[in-house]
């Protein structure tokens, strides 16, 4: 399990460069303007959305071909995926946490309550 989990993030690693700086550009964009709703939903997303484009990598390389010759089961294989996709997706709300934060640790910010309900929100997506 472990092995299929390493083979999805090293296969996102150069997707990943350009979520990073996605990633930069909606946060300097949402400190200054004081609003991180869209910046959190949307990198809440993206990073939910690396599931799938993962998917699509295997698709292309007909991975899931090579994997069945080998001694891991259809179960395993379904398995690794929806722990990558659970993941990211964790990983996509902790940031969108952390950048929704900033404003209230920089005092800018009222209250932290809608700025939560937002995060969670975008996680449910």
């Amino acid at each position: 399990m472990r092995a299929l989990l390493l083979k999805d993030i090293i296969n996102l690693k150069t997707y990943g460069r350009s979520i990073l700086i996605v990633l930069a550009v909606f946060t300097a964009v949402s400190f200054f303007s004081n609003d991180s709703s869209f910046a959190t939903t949307f990198i809440s997303v993206l990073l939910a959305i690396m599931a799938i484009t993962s998917m699509s990598y295997d698709e292309q390389a007909k991975w899931n071909q090579y994997a069945l010759s080998m001694p891991i089961s259809r179960r395993h294989l379904v398995l690794g995926k929806y722990l990558l996709a659970l993941l990211l997706t964790a990983f996509g709300v902790f940031i969108s946490l952390v950048i929704a934060l900033i404003p209230v640790w920089m005092g800018n910010a009222g209250e932290i309550l809608p700025i939560l309900l937002t995060v969670f929100t975008s996680a449910s997506v």
